[in-house]
């Protein structure tokens, strides 16, 4: 495998130290995406929110602040991803405000109809089954979401 492939391999599942330092430098070159991908979002302080494939868990953080008595969730499948949020977002974990957790798109763990938004920054193009993995998506939203 090369190093290109090598590298987009670790953008798609972070893992390892490499994976460790990708998902610190996700959190810095995404920052403007992903700021003015929520800064048009209507997010309601009591949201439910969900950021799937959360990465290092900056857009958790940005989602959590605006959902002031909300909930916000993120999952990742890379336990380097989960690990790094839940530290980002210690602040947060600790009032109950937010929950991190490793999972697929998959197959999302979580209630039909538990979300009022559901962002995913750069993530589709890894999903492995986008017509399923937007199925489970729907079924976790509300149905205004």
């Amino acid at each position: 495998m090369s190093i290109t492939e090598r590298m987009q391999a670790q953008g798609g599942k972070p893992s390892g130290l490499v994976g460790a330092i990708v998902g610190r430098l996700m959190n810095r070159l995404h920052r403007g995406v992903h700021r003015w991908g929520l800064d048009d979002l209507s997010v309601e302080s009591g949201s439910a929110c969900l950021d799937i494939g959360c990465g290092g868990g900056s857009t958790v953080r940005a989602l959590a602040r605006k959902a002031s008595s909300g909930k916000v969730c993120g999952l990742d499948h890379s336990e380097e991803m989960v690990d790094l949020s839940k530290r980002l977002n210690r602040v947060f974990l600790e009032r109950g405000s937010v929950e991190i957790a490793l999972g697929s798109v998959s197959d999302l763990p979580y209630a039909d109809d538990a979300f009022d938004l559901a962002v995913a920054f750069e993530r589709i193009q890894f999903w492995p089954d986008i017509e399923n993995d937007l199925a489970e998506v729907h079924r976790v939203l509300k149905p205004e979401g």
